[in-house]
């Protein structure tokens, strides 16, 4: 029956512990769908995205750093504005970032690229 609860096995199977606080997924730009990333008006290396924030390689920014940018979603003609704090620098010198000031027609902009890139890779492992 559909109202039955989990056996503790079925339980295990689904668990997922974290100690991220991310509240929302993030993708690597793929080629098929490229996203231009600026700070202030120059191109940087974006590492993932996500409606929540970004990584970037890190270029002299420092942590707690807060700064304009801009994300260009090529094939869906997508420009976003918005600012954005660093709340982390890693050991890989990738900057962690979360969007400070972001329309939320832009947030979901970005959210509808994410799920776009989760259904194409999901169909990429199905072959």
């Amino acid at each position: 029956m559909f109202w039955r609860k989990k056996s503790d096995q079925q339980k295990k199977l689904f668990s997922y512990r974290s100690d991220s606080f991310r509240l929302y997924f993030r993708v690597k730009p793929s080629l098929e769908e490229p996203v231009e990333f600026y700070i202030e008006g120059t191109a940087q290396n974006l590492i993932d995205i996500g409606a929540g924030g970004l990584s970037f390689q890190n270029n002299g920014f420092y942590n707690g750093q807060e700064l304009s940018f801009q994300i260009i979603i090529t094939q869906a003609s997508v420009n976003i504005l918005g600012k954005l704090q660093i709340i982390d620098i890693d050991a890989a010198n990738i900057c962690h970032a979360e969007f400070k000031v972001i329309k939320e027609k832009e947030r979901e902009s970005i959210y509808q690229y994410v799920l776009r890139e989760q259904k194409h890779w999901i169909d990429m492992l199905k072959g």
